[in-house]
């Protein structure tokens, strides 16, 4: 995994450690200088971790809205992409 970015593996972490929100932000830097088709993967991911944070917090339209766009950003990376 030493071929990505270390913001990317820092944001992977944050997301499955449940910090969603620093996973936003670790991502959001990572994905405002990129390119595609990292760009809209990159989009995809943290715009779902946005949803995960919104979620712990009861926001239910907020999570609900992010969780579809951020999986509507990611069936061309499928099956696996980026390491996951």
């Amino acid at each position: 995994m030493s071929d990505y970015p270390a913001e990317w593996l820092q944001g992977i972490h944050e997301f499955n450690t449940g910090e969603y929100y620093a996973c936003h932000d670790t991502l959001e830097a990572l994905w405002m200088d990129s390119i595609d088709p990292d760009k809209k993967f990159y989009q995809g991911v943290l715009q779902i971790a946005v949803a995960c944070y919104h979620l712990h917090n009861r926001n239910w339209r907020g999570a609900v809205t992010l969780l579809g766009e951020g999986i509507g950003r990611l069936p061309y990376y499928q099956p696996i992409y980026a390491g996951i």
